[in-house]
Order: C-alpha cells, then sequence, then structure tokens
C-alpha cells in the first residue's frame, strides 16, 4: 500500500475527511490558499490543494484509484483550467471535474453532467 503526504504532514485520508466532497452538477467551491479540498471521481478519491508561486498557482492534486496512488501537479496563471476524468460507461456522462483559476481565486466544478454530447457512430452502409 502507498503511503504519501500532502505536504503538511497529513495523510489524504485524514486531510479529505473533513473536506466538501464534490456531489450534483455544476458544484462549485473556492479553495483558499494552503487549505484543501476533496474531490471524487467515481471510484477516484483524491484531494487538492494549491500555493502561490509568483503570479501562478501550483495545484497539487493527490488521487487514489483502488490503492493505486497518483500525483497531478499543475501551474495555473489567471484564466486557465485544468481538468480531470475518468472513464464512463458507454451512454453516461464521464465523471468530470475542472479547476479553474479566476483572478486570485481557484474554484473547482463538477462538470459532469454539463460536458455531454450527443455522439453519432457512422454506419458501413453505402447508399449506391
Amino acid at each position: 500500500m502507498a503511503h504519501f503526504t500532502t505536504g503538511f504532514g497529513l495523510k489524504p485520508l485524514t486531510l479529505a475527511a473533513g473536506l466538501f466532497t464534490l456531489a450534483g452538477a455544476a458544484t462549485a467551491g473556492e479553495v483558499a490558499a494552503y487549505a484543501g479540498k476533496s474531490i471524487e471521481l467515481k471510484d477516484v478519491r483524491g484531494a487538492l490543494y494549491y500555493t502561490p508561486k509568483g503570479d501562478a498557482f501550483e495545484v497539487v492534486t493527490t488521487l487514489d484509484s483502488g490503492g493505486h496512488v497518483f500525483r497531478i501537479v499543475s501551474s495555473l496563471k489567471s484564466g486557465q483550467a485544468a481538468v480531470l476524468s475518468v472513464p464512463g460507461a458507454v451512454g453516461e456522462d464521464a465523471p468530470t471535474v475542472e479547476i479553474k483559476r479566476e483572478g486570485d481565486r481557484l474554484l473547482v466544478v463538477d462538470r459532469t453532467h454539463q460536458n455531454h454530447a450527443e455522439t453519432t457512430v457512422p454506419t458501413n452502409s453505402r447508399n449506391d
């Protein structure tokens, strides 16, 4: 089993226990610098936090998928965003979270039901 820390000396599961979990379409939450927010994408759970680094926010997202832990580090300037998503079943919306910087704010938005697009699969039939 992998063990890791958030940079604050806390294990993510301990940190995530006291944090808000995203649920529902278009749920948004602001994250304060050095604070954390938990996220959930289907069966992938984790937490993120950010630290100001010059004119960018360094966003550290640590995710756990069935005991496989990985970390994603993003550097966001104002107006930029990062998107995290996991595959969904055919015909279902893929669980999606957008992490976006707006000025001096960092927002985490559940975009799961906002990314649905109609898809058509071409057939191999020909009209000769």
